[in-house]
């Protein structure tokens, strides 16, 4: 979800990566009444790319995400554009729409899921931050934690004193994450569809 588009990514089961699509919206200077119908039209528009592909919707937690705001990878100014309001109406339509083509629907927690996907898989598959973590989102709905592991020279910048290097799990991943996050503060995204910089 962000401030003037919806990224979608397409999996199997396996986690491979099969489509992607953007679902652009305007909401600058809008009323609340045309804020409610270009968020609903967009949502509808996302439920009938899942039944085209026949697949369930796997969704950042909403609530999570206005939490996270402040920290959403990005524009600044533009995610200051996608108000409480707007996510309220997200929400609201995709409950919606999910009850009525009945098409199932879960939530993930989002944070760091722009990260992930900026290391991982921007570079790997030439698509946007916003798509990598379309993707991410995905990949963890889905359980596939062990697709989501960073490579062992970013594991090694997180070693302890004793040389320890941290032990990636379902239950540790958020928190490597975090901190490979606040290492490689700084760096522009640009540098990460070349190679990762390590020498940070």
């Amino acid at each position: 979800i962000n401030y003037d588009h919806f990224a979608l990514a397409e999996l199997d089961e396996t986690g491979k990566l099969l489509d992607q699509k953007l679902i652009r919206f305007d909401l600058m200077n809008k009323s609340t009444g045309q804020v409610t119908n270009i968020l609903g039209a967009a949502v509808k528009d996302i439920f009938d790319w899942c039944a085209e592909k026949d697949k369930r919707l796997i969704v950042e937690d909403i609530d999570l995400t206005i939490k996270l705001a402040s920290r959403k990878y990005g524009n600044r100014k533009g995610n200051h554009h996608m108000t409480l309001f707007a996510y309220q109406r997200i929400a609201s339509s995709i409950e919606n729409q999910s009850l009525k083509r009945e098409i199932a629907f879960c939530k993930i927690d989002p944070a760091y899921t722009s990260q992930m996907g900026k290391f991982l898989f921007m570079r790997k598959y030439g698509i946007s931050i916003h798509q990598a973590a379309a993707y991410t989102i995905g990949l963890v709905g889905l359980g596939l934690y062990e697709k989501l592991v960073p490579d062992s020279r970013m594991l090694n910048l997180l070693k302890t004193k004793e040389g320890t290097v941290p032990e990636f799990s379902q239950e540790t991943y958020k928190n490597i994450w975090a901190r490979i996050t606040n290492t490689f503060s700084g760096i522009r995204k640009h540098f990460f569809y070349r190679s990762i910089p390590y020498e940070v």
